[in-house]
């Protein structure tokens, strides 16, 4: 099979190698989509401690069964499907109190290489994070699943009844996720972000307040009347908009 390498930062080489056989409880998918986040571009770009070189590469995926290893249930060849390329131990101190989102060892088991025709999934992932691709979802919709399950954890967690307007800040893929699950829930989203391309994709998905950085605060209190968004959203990564954004809370 075909295998996307990253064999150094800014050089990716196609190579042949070995098609996995699954064990028992594991699962090879053949690799329908598979997507490129900020982490794999920080990796091509300047390496990544978390990224092996020379190593696999990718690892948001959906795709079909190849194959299924012994003891697997409710996968076969065939089925369409999309996952999760890590999954939590169950066993550390945050697994035994459900905070699986923080399990300490879940990067150490992770699965690198969707960018290649085959991908062999362990059983532990298989077991927990491997899902039927619904009928009506494209393989590219369905390889977002881990991105959007990002984006939609925190809302599992907080009740956003008397949430009217929120900011976010920061119009990635992962900021217009959140634009977009907001709307759906009839909260009025303010987007923030330096690049007018990207400000313009948020306003076609529904973003009611637009504006670059320099005059974020000139629009939350004009949308607001100078008292403060329900909600922000920080989507940047960069400390110093996390440290402002608590000023533009109601």
């Amino acid at each position: 099979m075909l295998q996307a390498i990253l064999a150094a930062p800014g050089r990716i080489e196609l190579r042949e190698v070995p098609l996995p056989e699954p064990s028992e409880g594991e699962v090879l998918v053949r690799v329908r989509a598979a997507l490129t986040c900020g982490t794999d571009l920080k990796a091509f770009l300047r390496g990544h401690g978390l990224i092996p070189m020379p190593g696999p590469f990718g690892h948001e995926f959906s795709g079909t069964v190849a194959k299924a290893g012994s003891g697997v249930e409710g996968f076969r060849e065939g089925d369409e499907v999309m996952g999760v390329h890590t999954a939590p131990c169950l066993s550390c101190a945050y697994c035994t109190r459900g905070l699986f989102n923080l399990c300490e060892r879940i990067m150490e088991t992770k699965v690198l290489g969707a960018y290649g025709e085959y991908l062999l999934l362990p059983e532990h992932i298989v077991r927990q994070n491997l899902f039927p691709k619904p009928p009506g979802m494209t393989f590219d919709e369905a390889a977002l699943l881990e991105p959007l399950s990002c984006v939609l954890h925190p809302y599992g967690m907080m009740d956003l009844e008397g949430v009217e307007q929120a900011l976010v800040i920061g119009a990635g893929p992962v900021g217009l996720m959140h634009l977009r699950v907001l709307s759906a829930e009839g909260v009025e989203v303010l987007v923030c972000d330096r690049e007018r391309e990207r400000l313009e994709v948020a306003e076609e998905m529904g973003a009611s307040g637009l504006e670059r950085p320099e005059g974020l605060r000139r629009l939350v209190d004009a949308k607001t009347g100078g008292m403060g968004v329900d909600l922000v959203v920080e989507c940047t990564g960069e400390v110093g908009v996390w440290e402002g954004s608590v000023e533009l809370v109601r």
